[in-house]
């Protein structure tokens, strides 16, 4: 968690806000050679139920977006990057979360293993 007090210029007194401190995130839009989108179904215990989502993940501290790009999509879908583009950087959950999600294009070759 993380507390920082604010003090906005029409008010007297300082606030406090809480955030949480994560890692940077990345998700990856990934096309397949026969034009398919990759999703990844996976159960969620926060929201108590299975959902399916675009190849995401964590950045390690050591690592590169792109490089957890590449790996979160070869490890969560068996899929290898043939080419891949950064779409941009946005701030995750702005009012909740202090991290910013990295975000990619990839198209893929073929399926190199089973997940």
């Amino acid at each position: 968690m993380i507390a920082r007090d604010v003090q906005f210029p029409a008010a007297s007194s300082v606030e406090t806000y809480y955030a949480i401190a994560e890692p940077g995130y990345v998700v990856v839009l990934a096309v397949t050679p026969d034009a398919h989108l990759l999703l990844v179904r996976q159960y969620r215990p926060a929201i108590e139920r299975f959902s399916l989502e675009l190849p995401a993940g964590m950045v390690d501290a050591d690592e590169d977006p792109l490089e957890t790009a590449r790996r979160e999509l070869l490890e969560e879908t068996g899929y290898s990057v043939m080419s891949i583009e950064r779409i941009g950087e946005a701030a995750t959950c702005s009012s909740r979360i202090s991290n910013a999600t990295h975000s990619f294009f990839v198209r893929t070759g073929e399926r190199t293993s089973d997940c």
